[in-house]
């Protein structure tokens, strides 16, 4: 249970940490970079590039991250 309980904490602290502000200014900033008329570029469309990333990008993303973080140690 302390497992558990430890994971939890950990979760917490990571959630506090992440700027989701960045994240969603990243967003916008793409979208407007990859040239989306400004009537594209709305909450809906927002939200559909990032679940899309969610989906199919983070997760690969984030075990090669992981493994470069570990080869390093």
């Amino acid at each position: 249970m302390k497992v558990k309980s430890e994971r939890d904490k950990l979760s917490k602290q990571l959630t506090e940490w992440i700027d989701s502000g960045v994240i969603a200014q990243a967003i916008i900033d793409d979208m407007q970079d990859y040239g989306l008329p400004q009537s594209e570029i709305t909450l809906e469309t927002a939200k559909k590039i990032w679940l899309g990333f969610l989906e199919n990008q983070l997760r690969e993303g984030l075990k090669a991250e992981v493994g470069v973080r570990l080869d390093c140690l």
